[in-house]
C-alpha cells in the first residue's frame, strides 16, 4: 500500500486563454421552450440577469454575435445562445474569471438551452448540465452570460446551469460528475480556487439593489437543498488536482496491515484500483484492514473510495482517525464500482499514522472489498516559490526572462509588475515592457501563481532604463526683425531634432539649422533644440534665449 501523491497533468493553460491575459500598458435559472411555461418564475428575465446597471454601450455590444466557432470544452454540444441574450467580451482581458456560480434551471437539459437560442429568454448561461453528465455550452467563456442576477457577478464568473428543479431533484452521481470535470477544467484554465468562496450557488450571488439580500435581484434560492454541495466539491476538487492529493491501497504491505485468517487477496473482479484488492465475508468482532497514510499538513480532507465491480456489501465500514477521534461511515458497495466515490470530508492532523481501516464487520450481507481511498487537501495553503528574475535595460524597455519556479502542487503561470502595474500574465518566461521614458527608475517584479492563485512573495527589482541621446551643443541664435535662425552641433550620428520656441514644438529637422518664423519684432523668446534617437527617446533641452530686432 505505497502513500502516491499524485502527478497532476500538464499545467500549460491554452494559448487561446493566456494570449487574452498579455496586457500592453437572470438570476436565469430559467428554462423551457416558451417563457409561458409554468416553470419560468417571475420577473423580467432582463433585470434578473442584473442588466438595469451597466452602462448602455455594453448593453449595445449584446447585438454583435461571437465569432467562436465551437465549444471552449471540449466534448460539450455546441448550442450558441441568442447574441441578443449575453454580452460579447474579451475575458479575461476585460474581466478576470474569478467564480463559477451554479445554477438549477427549472427544466430539462434541452428545453433550457432551447430557451436560451431563443431572442426573447434576455437571459443565458455558458453551460448547461444533463442528469447524464452530458455537456452543452452556450456562451463562449471570454463572453457575458446573463446568469447572476447581478452585473458585477456576471462579468467576472462562468454559469452552469443543470437539469432538475430547485429543492425537487435529487441529482444523479452522473451529473454531479460531469459538471464537477467541467468546474475542474475551468478551475484550471482560469485558476479559480476550487473552494466554496469561489464556486457558489445562485443563492450566494447579493441583491445589487438590497444590501443584506441574495440570489441576484429575484431573490433565486437555487441550487437548494437537495443538491449535495459536499460531494460536488469533493468531485471538483479531485478532477482539477489543483490540491495535494494522495491514493493508499494494498500494493506496499508496509502500507497496510490485516489478519490474513479474515482477509484475502483478490484479482478477480473489474474496476479494481492496481493489480489487487483485499476481500472477506462478514466477520464478528471486527479484524479491521487498516491503512497507513501520512497527511501533509494539518488541514480538511476529502475521502474517497474505490472498489471493483462484483462488490455487493450495502453497509461496509470505514473508520478515519480524525482531530476529533474516530469517525465513521457505511458505504454501499453495491453500487458505483470502478471509480472513486465520496465517503466525507475530515479534519487531519499532520504526520504519518495508521489513520484509516476498513471493519470486516457488518449488519448486511455480501463481500466487503477493501480496494483503495484517495485523500484530497480541500485547501492549499503554500505560495509557489519566487522565481528569480534578470533584466536587460535599453532607451524605452526592459527585458525580462525568470527562472521556473517551484510548488508543491503545479505552478499555473507568472505575473509581471511593472511600477505596481500587472503588465502580464501567462505560462511563459520572458516579457519585455516596452513604452518606457529612457534614464528612467522602475520597479520590476515577477511573481509565480500557483493553480489555485496564490502568489509568490514580491522579490521587487528596481530597473534603470538607458540613458537619453545627447543633447545638442553649441546652440546659438541670430535675430531678425521677424525670424531667428537657430544654429547647433550634432552630439552624434543618426539623430533628429525638435525645435521648441517657449515650450512649443515650431519643428523639427534632421539638419543642425532653423530658422523660426514668423515672429513679432522685439520680442522675447526662449528657444530649445532636444535630439531625437530611433526609439523615440528624447534628450535633454539645449536653450537659449534670443530677443527679435526692433520694428
Amino acid at each position: 500500500m505505497p502513500i502516491i501523491p499524485l502527478v497532476p497533468r500538464s499545467r500549460l493553460l491554452p494559448s487561446r486563454v493566456w494570449a487574452l491575459i498579455s496586457i500592453a500598458v437572470a438570476g436565469v435559472c430559467v428554462a423551457g421552450p416558451a417563457p409561458t411555461q409554468a416553470d419560468v418564475r417571475s420577473g423580467s428575465a432582463l433585470d434578473s440577469a442584473g442588466l438595469a446597471t451597466p452602462p448602455r454601450s455594453l448593453l449595445s455590444h449584446a447585438m454583435s454575435p461571437s465569432t467562436a466557432s465551437g465549444p471552449d470544452y471540449a466534448g460539450a454540444l455546441w448550442e450558441p445562445a441568442s447574441p441578443l441574450n449575453y454580452t460579447v467580451a474579451a475575458r479575461p482581458l476585460t474581466n478576470p474569471i474569478t467564480r463559477l456560480v451554479i445554477h438549477v434551471a427549472e427544466g430539462s437539459w434541452a428545453s433550457t438551452y432551447t430557451w436560451f437560442r431563443n431572442p426573447r429568454a434576455e437571459a443565458s448561461a455558458h453551460y448547461v448540465v444533463s442528469s447524464t453528465g452530458r455537456v452543452a455550452q452556450m456562451v463562449p467563456d471570454r463572453d457575458i452570460a446573463w446568469h447572476a442576477g447581478n452585473w458585477a457577478y456576471n462579468e467576472s464568473s462562468i454559469g452552469i446551469e443543470h437539469a432538475g428543479f430547485t429543492n425537487v431533484t435529487h441529482f444523479p452521481d452522473a451529473q454531479y460528475r460531469g459538471s464537477a470535470r467541467l468546474a475542474a477544467w475551468l478551475a484550471d484554465t482560469y485558476l479559480i480556487t476550487p473552494d466554496r468562496t469561489h464556486v457558489i450557488g445562485h443563492y450566494q450571488v447579493p441583491d445589487p439593489n438590497h444590501r443584506g439580500e441574495w440570489g441576484g435581484v429575484d431573490h433565486h434560492t437555487d441550487p437548494g437543498r437537495t443538491w449535495d454541495w459536499p460531494r460536488y466539491m469533493a468531485y471538483l476538487r479531485a478532477d482539477a488536482q489543483d490540491t495535494y492529493q494522495q491514493v493508499v491501497d494494498n500494493a506496499d504491505p508496509s502500507g497496510v496491515r490485516y489478519d490474513a485468517s479474515v482477509w484475502h487477496v483478490a484479482t478477480t473482479q473489474s474496476g479494481r484500483y492496481g493489480a489487487s484488492y483485499l476481500a472477506a465475508a462478514p466477520h464478528t468482532p471486527s479484524s479491521p484492514v487498516q491503512y497507513r497514510l501520512s497527511v501533509p499538513a494539518a488541514d480538511r480532507y476529502d475521502l474517497l473510495m474505490r472498489w471493483p465491480c462484483g462488490a455487493d456489501s450495502t453497509r461496509a465500514g470505514v473508520g478515519i482517525t480524525t482531530v476529533h477521534g474516530l469517525r465513521t461511515a457505511a458505504v454501499d458497495e453495491a453500487r458505483g464500482c470502478g471509480r472513486f466515490q465520496y465517503v466525507g470530508s475530515y479534519n487531519l492532523a499532520a504526520g504519518p499514522g495508521w489513520r484509516l481501516r476498513v471493519s470486516s464487520a457488518s449488519t448486511a450481507r455480501g463481500t466487503i472489498v477493501a480496494d483503495a481511498f484517495k485523500l484530497v487537501e480541500q485547501s492549499d495553503p503554500v505560495r509557489p516559490g519566487a522565481p528569480a528574475v534578470t533584466t536587460s535595460a535599453h532607451e524605452t524597455s526592459i527585458g525580462l526572462s525568470w527562472t521556473r519556479a517551484s510548488d508543491n502542487v503545479a505552478v499555473g503561470g507568472y505575473r509581471v509588475y511593472v511600477d505596481s502595474g500587472l503588465r502580464f500574465q501567462g505560462t511563459r518566461r520572458t516579457f519585455s515592457a516596452t513604452g518606457l521614458a529612457c534614464n528612467t527608475v522602475h520597479t520590476v517584479s515577477v511573481r509565480a501563481l500557483d493553480m489555485v492563485s496564490n502568489l509568490s512573495l514580491k522579490a521587487p527589482v528596481w530597473v534603470r532604463t538607458a540613458p537619453c541621446p545627447p543633447a545638442p551643443t553649441g546652440l546659438m541664435a541670430t535675430p531678425g526683425q521677424t525670424s531667428v535662425a537657430l544654429a547647433w552641433t550634432a552630439p552624434a550620428a543618426g539623430l533628429t531634432y525638435r525645435v521648441l520656441r517657449d515650450g512649443k514644438l515650431v519643428g523639427s529637422t534632421t539638419a543642425t539649422t532653423l530658422t523660426v518664423t514668423p515672429l513679432h519684432c522685439a520680442r522675447a523668446h526662449t528657444f530649445s533644440v532636444e535630439s531625437v534617437d530611433a526609439t523615440g527617446s528624447l534628450s535633454a533641452p539645449a536653450d537659449v534665449d534670443a530677443t527679435t530686432l526692433a520694428c
